[in-house]
């Protein structure tokens, strides 16, 4: 009798799992149609496209002068939809259920969400711009707060963008 039990609580356990893995499949694949049907990876290129520009101002000469854009090259080589959709896949697959991602993939592929996933990118570069604009005000704002306490000399460097130099005899003692 006891084998019959275990037997049968093995069989159950042994159903149980293999519905986990096929809900688990199931929600994978949803997912990687919810990220096409999200135009996910031109979602993505659109905030490249943005952080570019952005680095761009930022940069004298632009984001393609220097060393820098090797770095900037490297990062979003590494950082490519191509490189991150299965992780991307396995969060969405993760965080809802079957029924949640369907009801996502019929909102994206109704007219509606089409035009939301058109439009999310020009959404974002415009949102991008106006917290661009209030970081800037409030940066110059942290810069004032900062260099209140500061020496005189040393808070007008920093205001003016410029290097403290070294006192002749700090330069003296160093040589």
């Amino acid at each position: 009798m006891k084998r019959i039990g275990t037997f049968f609580l093995s069989a159950v356990l042994a159903l149980v799992s293999a519905a986990e893995a096929d809900d688990t499949s199931r929600r994978q694949a949803l997912a990687a149609q919810l990220l096409d049907a999200m135009q996910m990876e031109k979602q993505m290129e659109s905030q490249v496209d943005a952080m570019k520009a952005s680095i761009g101002q930022m940069v004298p000469g632009g984001a393609g002068a220097g060393a820098g854009s090797e770095f900037l090259d490297l990062i979003l080589a590494e950082m490519s939809f191509e490189n991150l959709k299965s992780e991307y896949v396995a969060v969405y697959a993760e965080v809802f259920t079957a029924a949640e991602l369907q009801g996502l993939l019929a909102f994206y592929r109704s007219p509606v969400g089409r035009s939301w996933a058109e439009k999310q990118p020009e959404v974002n570069m415009r949102l991008m711009q106006i917290t661009q604009s209030k970081m800037a005000k409030l940066m110059s704002r942290i810069m004032e707060e900062m260099t209140k306490n500061m020496p005189q000399g040393m808070s007008d460097m920093m205001l003016q963008g410029a290097e403290p130099a070294l006192a002749p005899a700090a330069a003296d003692e160093s040589e």
